[in-house]
């Protein structure tokens, strides 16, 4: 990895809040998603960047919702950066 320039990333994500009263009536939630009332929305990752110079490959872990039919508990990200 060294040799490559390749760089090792960790990361999370955590998202929280709320959705008023007022604003709910407005909003049509479908069936799979959430509003977040249950708790906060968490993620973390792991991955390699500075392949080629412009690529990065995240693993992405979701860490809660996961009763959600549709979730998916583990995914691979690949991200196009340009890093000046």
């Amino acid at each position: 990895m060294r040799k490559l320039k390749w760089r090792e990333v960790v990361g999370g994500k955590i998202l929280f809040g709320r959705v008023n009263d007022k604003n709910r009536d407005l909003l049509i939630f479908p069936d799979h998603l959430y509003d977040l009332s249950r708790g906060p929305y968490m993620e973390a990752s792991a991955g390699v960047e500075n392949i080629f110079k412009v690529f990065r490959i995240d693993g992405v872990w979701r860490l809660s919702y996961l009763d959600n039919p549709r979730a998916i508990p583990f995914s691979i990200k690949g991200t196009l950066q340009f890093n000046f």
